[in-house]
């Protein structure tokens, strides 16, 4: 029995050695990262609007650290959406407002596989009339009936308009997708940015083998 617990505790190793080597640094807003950051199981992508290329709906994630798909930032809105270069001190900000029923939704493709928990984890910088802070949930694989409310863990005023707010969820099981829904409460909004963040949890055992595919992934970028 001795051999195989060695295998696993070095397996464990280096891991966890990988991920802590490992260092992600995005270009802005990044003031509260995901605390399951560079886990196994975990993605990350992110939208910055900052220039006419990347101001358009339907819009692939800028940055993108994701091995499951490509994650998709779209507005819906009545008529259109409204890109803007600028708009109080911020470069490149979209207009989402609720008398427009507009909505940002991002499609989050996950581990193709069953597994216990997910972890979900956002960041915005936007600006609201009034200080209004948007409504976020989740809709697993797109069943609107099965959403779930995102809970606001942290806010901060990046400055004299603009809030950076992380929000936070955990279900109890693994959609192979997930809309990130967000919705003005009740306001016009100015979204200048959104980090989302995911993590799938697996069983202990499966956990080992997914972080050691992690590791062997890096490790095969790097050649």
């Amino acid at each position: 029995m001795k051999k195989p617990m060695c295998t696993l505790a070095l397996i464990m190793a280096l891991v966890v050695g990988s991920n802590a080597l490992a260092v992600v640094t995005l270009p802005e807003d990044d003031l509260n990262p995901a605390p399951f950051r560079e886990g196994p199981g975990w993605t990350l992508q992110a939208w910055y609007w900052d220039t006419p290329e990347t101001g358009v709906s339907p819009a692939d994630a800028e940055v993108d650290l994701n091995d499951y798909g490509t994650a998709v930032a779209e507005i819906t809105v009545n008529g259109s959406a409204a890109w803007m270069p600028e708009y109080l001190g911020q470069t490149g900000v979209f207009e989402v407002d609720r008398t427009e029923l507009s909505d940002l939704i991002i499609t989050v493709p996950n581990v193709p596989q069953e597994n216990y928990e997910k972890h979900v984890w956002v960041q915005m910088v936007f600006y609201a009339d009034s200080g209004h802070v948007p409504n976020l949930y989740v809709i697993p694989e797109g069943d609107y009936s099965a959403y779930q409310v995102m809970t606001k863990v942290a806010e901060q005023a990046v400055d004299d308009n603009y809030l950076h707010v992380t929000y936070s969820l955990t279900l109890d099981f693994n959609p192979e997708w997930e809309y990130v829904f967000i919705r003005p409460g009740d306001c016009e909004m100015f979204v200048d940015s959104v980090i989302v963040e995911t993590q799938c949890i697996p069983e202990p055992m499966s956990m080992v083998v997914l972080g050691l595919g992690s590791l062997l992934l890096r490790l095969r970028r790097k050649q």
